[in-house]
């Protein structure tokens, strides 16, 4: 029941939000993207069993990135995807991963607390690079967001909302770290935007947004 109740009010603050035409997209494109792309990432989970009881006060309930929103960001993004490296924070199955690698990513890396959600994105990876039968580059790492040591090649940052903003802020101080050793362009993409300008305004440029969708910011290295 609580289930339901989640997803009406979900339909309702987009009805209310972001207008009909582009509810009923998203609400399409949700439906048939396991299908289409033979993944399973559409169920949410509730289950935070594995994860430590530190970390659960700050997560937020996973649920999978709708690829209308994601499409809008990087079918317009100026990125040379062949040469760019994509993290995903609180990257659950692993939906943003598949989506991702659809652009040819030089790699993808998802940053997850729930270990049983990193072995459902490994067994979605698996099945996508068994049916495109494509190489896909990535790693998974089970890992608090904020004990991720950022690696140097990664120019990409994509959140859905993932946890609280004090967890936010202190990754971003992190990428912050990252590119006072390894000065770079990079981006940082936001979906379902709900405090982030605040963080990122002071040191970053907005060059993207669609209002209660996401936000794309960028640095001037």
């Amino acid at each position: 029941m609580s289930f339901l109740w989640t997803n009406i009010k979900d339909v309702w603050f987009s009805l209310t939000k972001r207008g009909l035409v582009l509810t009923v997209k998203t609400i399409y494109a949700e439906l048939r993207f396991d299908k289409k792309h033979g993944v399973d990432t559409s169920r949410r989970s509730g289950d935070q069993s594995d994860v430590e009881q530190r970390l659960k006060t700050t997560a937020v309930r996973h649920q999978g990135s709708n690829s209308v929103f994601f499409n809008l960001v990087f079918s317009k993004l100026n990125l040379d995807f062949a040469n760019s490296v994509f993290i995903d924070f609180g990257s659950g199955k692993g939906r943003a991963l598949v989506l991702a690698a659809e652009y040819g990513f030089k790699k993808i890396i998802g940053v997850e607390a729930s270990e049983k959600l990193c072995r459902a994105a490994e067994e979605n990876l698996a099945r996508r690079r068994t049916i495109t039968k494509k190489t896909i580059n990535y790693d998974i790492i089970n890992s608090d967001a904020r004990a991720y040591k950022v690696e140097p090649e990664i120019n990409v940052f994509y959140f859905f909302d993932p946890f609280h903003m004090s967890v936010f802020r202190e990754v971003m101080d992190n990428i912050g770290k990252s590119l006072q050793s390894n000065p770079r362009k990079i981006w940082v993409v936001y979906l379902h935007p709900r405090g982030e300008d605040e963080i990122l305004s002071p040191k970053y440029k907005l060059v993207d947004s669609k209002a209660h969708c996401y936000t794309v910011w960028t640095n001037t290295p």
